[in-house]
């Protein structure tokens, strides 16, 4: 494996170039350590066995990328010298150990609730229901994907459990005589993701990348979850008004 230069369009671009450069260069240079805290984890069996169903998932890989980010590179500027990179260093050496802690508490949770949704969303069945079980279905691929543990922001990903419960009381609501509400609801929350969709098409034909268009796709996770999942909470405030406002930031 080796790191190199290229010239970026847009400041953006160089931000998340530079960042996938440095998650590599430090995992060549700190791959030991990082294999070792992630090889200690109790569940690591577990987790690589419930990961097994998502094709293209490079677990070990994608675990190591993951903690180079949280440990060396969260919370702190960019390294653009070689100073700044040994510091970068010595600050994610230290803090390696709280963030396998961070692993251990999280990611078996993670895998296991991913397993147990998709499990019981391919055993549902029921007349009538195929357009919002496909639904379901398509929002489970966008989150869980064979990259989704290095492209996913750690703030979002953590909230993964809540979303995959979100999906297990829908199941539970079609399954209770509730199939009217259900296509109510979908049909409330259709065109705001039918906007994005659109949107995030036209982008990526164009190569752009819009913050401001990412962060919407997570308020439309948490929109999902006050619609169809009030009583799991939502992580942060979000209703139709802040979707429009949202909406108006996107170039």
């Amino acid at each position: 494996e080796t790191v190199g230069l290229m010239l970026c369009q847009t400041p953006e671009d160089s931000a998340r170039i530079l960042r996938k450069g440095l998650q590599k260069l430090i995992l060549l240079t700190e791959r030991k350590r990082v294999l070792i805290q992630i090889g200690n984890m109790p569940q690591i069996g577990q987790v690589k066995l419930l990961s097994s169903s998502i094709r293209g998932l490079e677990l070990m890989n994608h675990l190591s990328l993951l903690m180079v980010e949280r440990a060396y590179l969260s919370d702190q500027p960019l390294a653009r010298t070689k100073g700044a990179f040994d510091k970068c260093l010595q600050l994610g050496r230290a803090r390696l150990g709280v963030v396998a802690q961070e692993f251990v508490q999280f990611l078996p949770q993670l895998f296991q609730q991913y397993h147990e949704t998709r499990r019981t969303l391919e055993q549902t069945r029921g007349p009538g229901w195929d357009p919002l079980l496909n639904n379901m279905k398509a929002q489970l691929t966008e989150l869980v994907h064979p990259t989704f543990l290095i492209e996913t922001p750690w703030p979002w990903l953590i909230q993964f459990p809540r979303y995959f419960a979100g999906i297990r009381q829908r199941l539970q609501r079609l399954s209770s005589g509730g199939l009217k509400t259900e296509q109510s609801l979908e049909s409330d929350f259709a065109p705001w993701l039918a906007r994005y969709e659109q949107t995030l098409k036209d982008h990526q034909r164009q190569h752009r990348i819009d913050p401001m268009l990412a962060h919407y796709r997570w308020m439309l996770e948490e929109f999902r979850i006050q619609l169809f999942a009030q009583k799991l909470g939502t992580a942060i405030s979000v209703s139709a008004a802040k979707l429009e406002e949202q909406w108006a930031r996107i170039l």
